[in-house]
C-alpha cells in the first residue's frame, strides 16, 4: 500500500519534566512537515586485510532528530487567546506566557520542552525534550508560522492516523494589518515581513546521549519592505547612522482578534533601497533590542479587536 504525503498529522503536548516523554494529544493544522534523524554516522574503516569499510558503521547514539513545519498563525476560535496547539509550540521556542502575552526567556527553569507525534498515513514517529525556533511570515495574505524543532528522534512504528480536532478560526490576515504597522509612531506601508526569533538551540548531553534541547542564546530579527518616506516623515538611514532605536508596532487580526507585536527599541541594521512595482522601497533588517528589564525586546499580545 503506497503511503500518501497528503494524509499526514501533528500532535503536540508540553513536558512537565524537560525531555520525559509524554502522550502528545493537541493537535496543530501544519503542512510541509519533514521529520528526520540527525545523528551522525560513523564509518569504521579500520585496519584489515582489504581497502574499503572493514566493519558495519554505527549511528552515533545521540538521538538526535529534527522536524519542521508550517503551521497558520491562529487564534481560539472564541476567545482572545492564541490557538492551543500553538501555544504550546511558541512556547517551546524559549518563549514565556503570562496569560496572553508572550516574551522571550532566558532562564532554564522557565524554558518549556514538548513532545511531538507526528503521524503519516499508518506510522507514527515521537520526539521528546524538543525546543525550536520560529519565523512570522505572510503567505498568501495570512500570517504563517515556520516551526523548526530538534529533539531525541523516536523510531517510527506503525499506528493509526488519529482523528484531529482542529479550532475553526481563521488565520491571522497579512492584509488586516494595514494603516496599523507603525515605526516610531509613523505608519508605513510594507508588502512583506518577517519576524525570526533567532534561536540557538543546544542540546543537554549526558554520557553522550541528548536528554533534551535548551535555547542558549537568540538574535531577534525583523525584515521588511517599507515604502519610502521623505527624511521629515521617517529617516531610515540617519536612525541608521546614528544607531538610534525606534519603537515599532504591527498588529494583526482575523476580524474577532488580533495579535500585536511590540519592539520597544528596534535598530536598523543595513537598510537597502529597493523597488516595488515603480515604487522606491527601503528593505530594511533589524534587531530587537533589549529594552530596560531583559527578556523585553518584543512581546507577542492577544486581544480583541
Amino acid at each position: 500500500m503506497p503511503l500518501l504525503t497528503r494524509l499526514r498529522l501533528i500532535q503536540v503536548k508540553l513536558e512537565a519534566t524537560k525531555g520525559s516523554a509524554e502522550t502528545p494529544d493537541t493537535d496543530v493544522l501544519a503542512w510541509d512537515i519533514q521529520c528526520d534523524p540527525e545523528a551522525e554516522f560513523v564509518e569504521r574503516k579500520l585496519s584489515g586485510i582489504a581497502l574499503g569499510h572493514s566493519s558495519p558503521g554505527l549511528q552515533d547514539g545521540s538521538g538526535a532528530g529534527k522536524i519542521s513545519f508550517k503551521a497558520e498563525f491562529r487564534t481560539a476560535a472564541a476567545a482572545a487567546t492564541l490557538d492551543a496547539g500553538l501555544a504550546i509550540l511558541v512556547q517551546c521556542c524559549g518563549v514565556l506566557k503570562t496569560s496572553e502575552v508572550y516574551t522571550p526567556t532566558s532562564s532554564y527553569t522557565s524554558q518549556k520542552t514538548c513532545s511531538i507525534a507526528y503521524f503519516k498515513n499508518g506510522k507514527r514517529n515521537i520526539l521528546t525534550g524538543c525546543m525550536g525556533n520560529l519565523q512570522l511570515v505572510p503567505d498568501g495574505n495570512r500570517l504563517v508560522c515556520e516551526f523548526e524543532f530538534f529533539g531525541v528522534w523516536g523510531a517510527p512504528t506503525d499506528a493509526a492516523l488519529p482523528t484531529p480536532t482542529y479550532t475553526a478560526a481563521l488565520p491571522l490576515m497579512w492584509s488586516a494589518s494595514a494603516n496599523v504597522f507603525t515605526l516610531n509612531a509613523v505608519a508605513l506601508a510594507c508588502s512583506t515581513f518577517n519576524f525570526n526569533l533567532g534561536n540557538t538551540l543546544t542540546p543537554l548531553v549526558n554520557g553522550g546521549r541528548i536528554s533534551h534541547y535548551m535555547v542558549t542564546d537568540r538574535d531577534p530579527v525583523i525584515t521588511m519592505d517599507p515604502e519610502e518616506k521623505l527624511c521629515a516623515v521617517y529617516d531610515t538611514y540617519a536612525a541608521w547612522l546614528a544607531g538610534t532605536t525606534h519603537a515599532l508596532s504591527m498588529a494583526i487580526g482575523n476580524g474577532k482578534y488580533k495579535v500585536t507585536l511590540a519592539v520597544p527599541k528596534f535598530q536598523h541594521r543595513t537598510p537597502k533601497e529597493g523597488d516595488r512595482d515603480g515604487l522606491i522601497v527601503t528593505n530594511v533588517t533589524g534587531q530587537c533590542n533589549f529594552n530596560s528589564a531583559g527578556d523585553d525586546e518584543w512581546s507577542l499580545t492577544v486581544a480583541a479587536v
